[in-house]
C-alpha cells in the first residue's frame, strides 16, 4: 500500500516538471525553453558529467559546461576555462578550500564555490 502511494506521487511530480520549475524556482516559459535548449546542446550525456571538485589530485577532465551567471562565465572564460578544455587537478585544499588546476598549461587556483559550478567529463 505504501509502495504504490510513493510510486504514484513520484509519477505525478514527474508529469508536471514545467509547473515545478515555474512555481518552486521562478522560471518562466522562456527560461524553461532556454534551459531545455542548453541541455540539448551539451555534447555528452548529462549522467557522465560531474563537478570539478569530485576529481582527485592528478585526475583529468574535459569541461562540459559551467553553471553560473554572466559574470562568473565571463570571468572563467577570461581565465581559459571554457567548454572542451582539458583540466588537470594538481592540489586540493582541506575543508572545501581552493583547488589548484592546470588549464592550457597555466596553473590556476579556484575557490571551492567556483569549482563546484564547473561540470566536467572525467578522462581516463
Amino acid at each position: 500500500m505504501v509502495h504504490s502511494y510513493v510510486e504514484g506521487t513520484a509519477i505525478d511530480r514527474v508529469r508536471d516538471w514545467s509547473s515545478h520549475w515555474r512555481l518552486k524556482h521562478g522560471f518562466d516559459v522562456e527560461d524553461l525553453n532556454a534551459l531545455r535548449s542548453d541541455l540539448k546542446a551539451i555534447p555528452t550525456r548529462i549522467e557522465e558529467t560531474i563537478p570539478l571538485i569530485t576529481l582527485s589530485e592528478g585526475e583529468r577532465g574535459k569541461i562540459v559546461y559551467v553553471y553560473g551567471g554572466r559574470g562568473l562565465i565571463r570571468r572563467l572564460s577570461d581565465m581559459g576555462l571554457t567548454p572542451g578544455v582539458e583540466v588537470v587537478v594538481l592540489r586540493k585544499a582541506l575543508l572545501n578550500g581552493p583547488i589548484e588546476v592546470i588549464v592550457r598549461g597555466i596553473n590556476l587556483a579556484l575557490g571551492y564555490g567556483v569549482a563546484k559550478r564547473i561540470f566536467i567529463k572525467r578522462l581516463s
